[in-house]
């Protein structure tokens, strides 16, 4: 069996922008493999720093794939099967942020195996500010229009250290 690492899932709003989120299945049979059962785990991210990053929580069972497909009573609705081992996540809020683990359980020849992969779903960081704050000032750059072939001054607000999520905008007054 071939497998393929999950992507690593970044959603910068979830309960907004992002409703939904696909972890395609990474995985491609040989002819002598049997996929006997396929299993999906979640294990949530509680938040607390540590020295290695975020500590995880033990994994939750999703779902189960036994010729058919059965959620968790907690996901009813929330989780649909993709082919190939994948899985649909619906509804995402911050509590879907953690580590999804798909167990596949499989035949080889007569014996059995067991292959896994996880993707890690995540909110990326907010930006940070140099000061904590955006102060506007006076740029030493003159911005030049080729087209009108004016000069115009321009307006800097701080200085962004890490930019996080991308998707923020400046309001000024």
């Amino acid at each position: 069996m071939d497998v393929h690492k999950f992507p690593e899932w970044n959603s910068p709003r979830p309960l907004s922008n992002r409703p939904l989120c696909r972890f395609r299945g990474p995985f491609i049979l040989s002819d002598d493999e049997f996929v006997q059962k396929v299993e999906w785990y979640f294990a949530s991210l509680n938040g607390e720093a540590t020295a290695t990053g975020a500590e995880k929580r033990r994994p939750k069972r999703l779902a189960e794939y036994n010729y058919n497909f059965f959620p968790s009573v907690k996901m009813v609705g929330r989780v649909q099967y993709m082919s190939n081992a994948g899985i649909k996540v619906k509804r995402i809020t911050t509590h879907d942020v953690g580590t999804y683990t798909v167990r596949v359980s499989l035949k080889v020849n007569g014996s059995s195996a067991v292959e896994e992969t996880s993707a890690v779903l995540s909110l990326p960081d907010k930006p940070v500010l140099a000061l904590g704050r955006l102060h506007a000032r006076v740029s030493k750059h003159v911005y030049h229009d080729t087209d009108t072939d004016d000069f115009h001054v321009q307006l800097e607000c701080g200085t962004i250290v890490n930019a996080g999520d991308d998707n923020f905008s400046v309001i000024w007054k």
